[in-house]
């Protein structure tokens, strides 16, 4: 065979297995991206972590300190003592 027609077969053979790489579902494309989306759903789970963590300590604070509980009932339920007058100050 001619010199130029076994370069050009090998070639295009070569240029075909480079492009199944990255153009498949498998391939450096799809890696990248499954990568980029690990990375995102990671961080989402690092940061539910800490909400989780941050809950616990609420409820564990909540379950032994009277102090605590007090303090939830007054800021967001608007709880009072008895005979106590309450006064609502409003920003501007």
């Amino acid at each position: 065979m001619n010199k130029k027609i076994k370069f050009i077969l090998y070639f295009s053979f070569f240029l075909l297995v480079i492009g199944f790489l990255i153009i498949n579902e498998s391939g450096f494309i799809e890696r990248f991206k499954r990568e980029s989306q690990l990375k995102t759903i990671q961080i989402q789970i690092d940061s539910l972590k800490n909400l989780s963590d941050s809950l616990q300590n609420e409820v564990d604070s909540l379950k032994t300190s009277n102090k605590t509980i007090e303090k939830v009932a007054r800021e967001k339920y608007n709880f009072r003592k008895p005979n106590e007058v309450l006064f609502e100050i409003e920003e501007k």
